[in-house]
């Protein structure tokens, strides 16, 4: 739904209205002036929807400048510029599009079935962040906030009308502290700009001061603007910022931090500099975005199953930022993903991880293979060895090709000491197979590899002691056809005694 979107008239005499809720808004020029106060049918207020209630001066240039930004803006998205000359009679009173149900983007006000878009001409002042005091030097005005723990100042400059804009309906009831140029001097002021810098809704909203605001920003930004924790880059930025322009290759070539830091990060200083994260250049988004998907196929190559977000994030950033180049993040990747990798991770990255308590699962490549030799080598109960160890191993396994036959010389070893009585080119696997059947049939039920009867029968290596072995045991421990052919055998032998 288009909207219609009133050009102020800089000469025109702001005029206050407000409806029968008691929300005001400044309307800039007589044609808007005419437009809100149409006479509509079931008009409350004499049959209009607003009433005038006071007048506020010319806009303030600040904030006029910042209003001819947002009629281009809105004009580019649809919504129909109307300037101060245009007549009344040529404009529908329900809205450009004759449309009476009030939708729009959002900051549309709406007067019966009229739409028209507000900007911040049209926004009543709802006054500055807290803790600020307005101090009149000549003809000017200075809104003054001390920095925390100091007694320095930070000045916003203001005009009569900026400050008749804070205060529009008792202006002249104001008393404001008045000091001389010289005084004013004295107080060593750090310039922040104009009054338009503190219309910030989120200063506002949250009860923050300009400079709580200022270092809010620098700690956001510096994530991704790591040069934002040098004091000589920061007022560098500073100062640019004020004068409306963006610091040259050649003024931050001047710095230290330029001096002392890699091509890749002062890349990424010039390609990202001056804009808030949200406005960066559209191919600074993309390297911040292509980067994250890089680190995430990256993590889950390395053997990392769904990597965090947090952890994805923060290794990203360091890759953008330029302050780790692609082979040491691919290397820090590496070490993350597999703790027994040769390596030193680095210090930021594991107190980020230990800080923030990040969980994730390292890579479990090669520990089937280092169980199945175990198993293979030493069977079922030798072979059952700590999870710790199997990790161990399965790292060399990671990172030397060769490791595994390396293992299986050292898994050959501790079988010969374990089993002695068997060919040192047999595994466990292999001896023991035989002797599984031959206790099966020996019992007639399913054997336990993992007992010690078994192990005993393994160590053995002798049919007739193993028979022998097992009979007894199988006595012992009752096992049903071992008891049953004792049975047997002894009616047999007492069928051929003879008593005298």
């Amino acid at each position: 739904m288009a909207d219609y979107v009133f050009q102020a008239d800089p000469n025109f005499n702001r005029v206050i209205l407000e409806d029968i809720e008691k929300n005001k808004v400044f309307v800039n020029s007589q044609l808007e002036l005419d437009f809100y106060t149409a006479q509509r049918p079931g008009g409350p207020l004499n049959g209009s929807y607003w009433q005038q209630i006071g007048n506020a001066g010319v806009i303030p240039d600040s904030t006029l400048q910042i209003a001819q930004e947002e009629y281009k803006q809105k004009s580019e998205q649809g919504d129909v510029l109307v300037t101060p000359d245009t007549n009344l009679a040529s404009l529908d009173l329900s809205g450009p599009d004759g449309d009476d149900d009030g939708e729009g983007d959002g900051t549309s006000v709406v007067i019966n079935s009229a739409v028209a878009s507000q900007t911040s001409a049209n926004t009543y002042a709802q006054g500055i962040p807290s803790g600020g005091e307005i101090t009149k030097v000549g003809d000017l005005y200075y809104i003054l906030y001390t920095i925390p723990d100091t007694n320095i100042p930070i000045s916003y400059e203001a005009t009569e009308q900026d400050i008749r804009g804070l205060f529009p309906l008792d202006f002249d009831q104001q008393q404001f502290k008045s000091l001389t140029t010289a005084e004013f001097n004295q107080l060593g002021a750090i310039d922040f700009g104009n009054v338009a810098e503190l219309y910030d809704p989120r200063l506002i909203s949250q009860g923050m001061t300009p400079w709580e605001g200022f270092i809010d920003y620098l700690d956001k930004e510096a994530e991704l603007r790591p040069w934002l924790a040098d004091e000589e880059m920061v007022f560098l930025l500073a100062e640019s910022t004020l004068e409306g322009r963006t610091v040259t290759e050649a003024e931050w070539k001047t710095t230290n931090w330029w001096r002392t830091h890699t091509q890749d990060e002062r890349d990424w200083l010039l390609l990202s500099q001056g804009k808030s994260i949200e406005e960066l250049p559209a191919d600074a988004q993309s390297k911040i975005q292509d980067d994250k998907i890089a680190i995430r196929n990256a993590m889950i190559q390395a053997g990392v199953s769904n990597p965090p977000d947090n952890l994805i994030n923060w290794v990203s950033n360091k890759l953008t930022t330029g302050q780790w180049s692609t082979t040491y993040t691919e290397d820090q990747i590496a070490l993350v993903a597999d703790p027994s990798k040769v390596g030193t991770l680095d210090t930021d990255l594991q107190d980020f991880i230990s800080g923030d308590a990040i969980e994730y699962d390292t890579t479990r490549a090669g520990e089937d293979r280092v169980q199945q030799l175990y198993k293979r080598y030493l069977g079922p109960v030798f072979g059952d060895v700590q999870a710790n160890l199997v990790a161990e191993e399965a790292g060399k396994l990671r990172n030397d090709p060769d490791y595994e036959q390396e293992l299986i010389t050292k898994l050959t070893a501790q079988k010969k000491s374990l089993f002695p009585n068997y060919a040192e080119d047999v595994t466990y696997e292999e001896f023991a197979a035989p002797w599984e059947n031959f206790t099966t049939n020996q019992w007639g039920q399913q054997v336990d590899t993992t007992s010690d009867y078994f192990q005993e029968v393994l160590k053995l290596n002798d049919a007739t002691k193993a028979s022998k072995y097992l009979t007894q045991k199988g006595l012992d421990m009752g096992v049903d056809k071992v008891v049953n052919e004792a049975l047997d055998a002894l009616k047999v032998f007492g069928q051929g005694v003879r008593i005298q």
